[in-house]
């Protein structure tokens, strides 16, 4: 491109590089991925959407997009997905009137096998030597292995039982090291027929 001015002639340059990674400065908030999605999941539900949303998409390791359009007035999608792999990493963005929004945080997905690390329903001991052999017990009261009561199924017979008062069980857990791909989550039941529990 030439132009000519004051009778001499000026280069204007215009250079245009493409990325696939870049970034599109939208004039709408960032969606957030809900959860680090799991390998094999058919759903990936993306919160914080503007209510005029038009359409989300979600890209999977900065090649794979996975459009849905939400209803109208939604603040949040599940959007559609298929063939997600642990290690992928995925982002979104919505739009609204042509208008891109700021591109989420990244996620990586993790894996969708659960690995129990302790697991323990009272039902396989006889005595009450084998359940204190197998828990460290509290120095308060030691927990009696109760055949009244059963935390963790209607067809189970006994669970480790506090008399009155407190008592503890303690064991020792092997360390675990939480990872992208492999978050640590606990979940623990615990059963109070007194209490909320």
């Amino acid at each position: 491109m030439r132009f000519l001015i004051d009778a001499k002639p000026y280069m204007v340059v215009v250079a245009i590089a493409a990325c696939a990674y870049c970034t599109i400065a939208g004039s709408y908030d960032a969606p957030t991925i809900y959860k680090a999605p799991a390998e094999d999941d058919e759903l990936v539900k993306v919160l914080n959407l503007d209510p005029n949303t038009d359409y989300v998409v979600v890209t999977v390791d900065g090649t794979t997009e996975f459009t849905a359009t939400p209803i109208s007035g939604a603040d949040r999608y599940d959007v559609p997905v298929s063939g997600l792999m642990m290690g992928s990493t995925m982002v979104a963005r919505f739009w609204v009137d042509d208008t891109p929004s700021e591109q989420s945080s990244p996620e990586t997905n993790t894996t969708n096998a659960v690995n129990a690390i302790l697991w323990d329903d009272c039902e396989s001991y006889s005595t009450q030597e084998e359940i204190e052999t197998t828990w460290v017990q509290g120095s308060d009261q030691v927990a009696l292995l109760g055949r009244t009561a059963n935390a963790t199924c209607p067809t189970g017979s006994q669970s480790a039982l506090a008399p009155s008062g407190p008592a503890y069980l303690r064991q020792a857990i092997p360390e675990t090291t939480p990872t992208p791909t492999h978050p640590v989550a606990w979940n623990v039941n615990i059963y109070d027929p007194v209490g909320a529990g």
